[in-house]
């Protein structure tokens, strides 16, 4: 094995393991609080759902969400643009 495939590897790694603490963890306790309270049940999200402020924070999430994808999109286009239509150097 070449030291960039261990390298590489190495990287993947260290990718998968944030994707497991920041991702996959959460959802593993909430699931476990679903579970561990009486069973499976949905009365821990009903409870989270029905907070004051919930749809709130779930409108705000979206938004942002709708304008950072709507930023991301009108960047790619202009860079695109740019590298397709001018002599802009490789």
């Amino acid at each position: 094995m070449t030291r960039t495939n261990r390298e590489l590897k190495l990287i993947f790694l260290g990718v998968v393991a944030l994707f497991a603490v920041f991702l996959v963890a959460p959802l593993v306790v909430l699931l476990g609080k679903s579970v561990w309270d009486g069973g499976l049940t949905g009365e821990f999200y009903t409870s989270v759902v029905s907070q004051k402020g919930f749809l709130s924070a779930l409108g705000n999430s979206f938004a942002v969400a709708a304008a950072s994808a709507a930023v991301s999109t009108l960047l790619a286009f202009v860079l695109a643009y740019g590298v397709h239509y001018t002599c802009l150097p490789k």
